[in-house]
């Protein structure tokens, strides 16, 4: 399969570094921003990705669509790409790179397969920041031979296993530590906070668990704005464990955590500049009288 075009679905801050990469390797870069924010359109200039006017001109222009959405707007997403599919008549690549689980990505696999497109399972491990660098694309299914040459035009791929599923369990089992971790944490230092040993604390956080403490307070300038689609990948791994016959606990409370800062939806007052200058410290004189019991009666 020769590869010249990729859509991205959509340009947000994961999907946009993923087309910078690519389209800096020799590839034509393709999204459609139709109903899109103004951030995930600045975003896609940024990258050079070119905006077609519909998913109808990406499905028809592209080699191969990676789906990067929140998790509830996977199925969503695939829905409409499969109608295109049949409107095409081209049985295109769809990856499914969302955090969701095994069962909502055989679902997506369906979908697509009945609409005559070849489906690989996909998921992302790393920062935005990191693309072409450390941040790897986990994929599984029949289909991962041709997804694996995007490795030659910038991205880290591996092959997880040959069953569709596989990559998403991985993401979603993964998540489930890393946003437990920073969910945790959150809640310990915004005690801290309350009872005005922050400082202390955090010194003592940063002596015992230093490794720990650095990815935590790597993660939590960014939080409060992504802490809702977060939560939605919490939701999953729920979904995850009870497929599996075990009762979400852990996972269960690290959803509520983060739901609790997305509801507070402050990317309507602050920006990714405001989130730049922030350190530990800032987010949690940010969210503590905001998250109290008084603030919420």
């Amino acid at each position: 399969m020769k590869i010249e075009t990729v859509g991205i679905l959509s340009t947000g801050e994961m999907g946009h570094s993923i087309a910078a990469v690519l389209k800096k390797g020799g590839l034509r870069v393709v999204t459609c921003l139709a109903g899109r924010s103004a951030q995930t359109v600045a975003y896609a200039a940024k990258a050079g990705a070119e905006a077609l006017p519909t998913l109808e001109d990406v499905v028809a222009q592209s080699d191969i669509i990676i789906s990067i959405v929140v998790p509830s707007g996977a199925i969503p997403l695939a829905q409409n790409i499969a109608k295109a599919i049949v409107a095409a008549k081209k049985p295109i690549l769809f990856a499914e790179a969302n955090a969701i689980s095994a069962r909502t990505a055989a679902t997506i696999e369906g979908i697509i397969g009945a609409a005559g497109g070849r489906f690989v399972d996909a998921c992302i491990i790393g920062g935005a920041s990191k693309v072409g660098k450390t941040t790897t694309l986990f994929i599984s299914g029949p289909d991962t031979e041709d997804f694996a040459r995007l490795n030659n035009f910038g991205l880290k791929v591996k092959v997880l296993g040959d069953r569709a599923g596989q990559a998403s369990a991985f993401k979603i089992v993964y998540a489930g530590l890393t946003k437990g971790m920073a969910s945790l944490m959150l809640e310990q230092l915004l005690l801290a906070h309350a009872l005005g040993i922050t400082d202390s604390m955090i010194a003592q956080y940063r002596e015992k668990f230093p490794d720990t403490m650095q990815d935590v307070e790597t993660m939590l300038p960014g939080l409060p704005f992504r802490a809702a689609r977060r939560s939605e990948e919490m939701t999953e791994l729920c979904n995850t464990l009870e497929e599996a016959g075990l009762t979400p606990v852990m996972a269960a409370a690290s959803q509520r955590m983060l739901a609790s800062v997305g509801d507070l939806k402050l990317r309507s007052q602050f920006s990714d500049a405001d989130a730049e200058k922030w350190d530990a410290k800032d987010v949690l004189a940010l969210l503590y009288p905001r998250l109290t019991k008084k603030a919420r009666t």
